[in-house]
């Protein structure tokens, strides 16, 4: 490894109430740890790019970007993965499911392991039947396809090196994308690593994407599409 420290990504799209909750967590870890957190908004239109030109010089720790136009949550994803600082990378969502806390326990164990070819998510416990089923059903289909293991794909965040992010190639730009890089690890000898995580509801707002059983049923058809085109991939 060339070095140890952490770049966190974190995109914002309509989560001005959790930016403020999201930073003084972080800034529990400051002093133990050395990371950049890259919070990125992603055209929100609430207060969150007036929230980041108030608080961006308050910490040392904080990069802010925000974009003029709404370029999709994973596009900000991959962008500032690619612009970030340091060797060990992460992304996480804002919604404030899962304690911070875990971010760095993922770090640690990143770290512990002492190999490049290790990736570290999570396990989420404490989740609704609806969504464990969901989660659960997309697992199985992939490890079934793949022939290999492939749990709890969507849990965030993941921590790797950036030697394997340098192996991405035309990602997607969906939720498609936690798979992509699982297959990409699996692919290229990476052993995955999960760490137990307790899931939450939001605190504030709601989601984005999966309220509904319409938009749940049409994740699973675009996911099960891009598993075989997927599954086709020589890389």
């Amino acid at each position: 490894m060339r070095n140890n420290l952490l770049s966190i990504v974190v995109p914002f799209y309509n989560e001005e109430w959790n930016i403020l909750i999201l930073l003084n967590e972080f800034q529990t870890f400051a002093s133990k740890y050395n990371f950049e957190l890259i919070f990125v908004d992603d055209w929100s239109i609430d207060n969150t790019k007036k929230i980041f030109n108030e608080i961006k010089s308050n910490y040392n720790f904080l990069k802010v970007i925000s974009y003029e136009r709404n370029k999709w949550y994973w596009w900000a994803i991959l962008t500032w993965l690619k612009e970030s600082t340091w060797d060990i990378l992460s992304w996480m969502h804002s919604d404030l499911q899962t304690d911070t806390k875990y971010i760095f326990d993922a770090y640690d164990k990143y770290i512990a392991l002492n190999k490049d070819k290790i990736l570290i998510k999570w396990n989420r416990k404490q989740r609704k039947l609806s969504q464990v089923i969901f989660s659960n059903t997309m697992w199985i289909i992939c490890s079934l396809v793949f022939f290999k293991k492939l749990f709890e794909i969507n849990a965030q965040p993941k921590v790797f090196h950036r030697n394997l992010y340098n192996l991405f190639n035309n990602p997607p730009t969906d939720f498609s994308l936690d798979l992509y890089l699982l297959v990409l690890a699996k692919k290229n000898g990476y052993t995955i690593e999960n760490i137990d995580v307790n899931f939450i509801d939001r605190r504030y707002w709601v989601s984005k994407w999966n309220t509904t059983f319409k938009s749940r049923y049409k994740t699973i058809l675009r996911t099960i599409k891009y598993i075989f085109k997927l599954k086709s991939w020589k890389k």
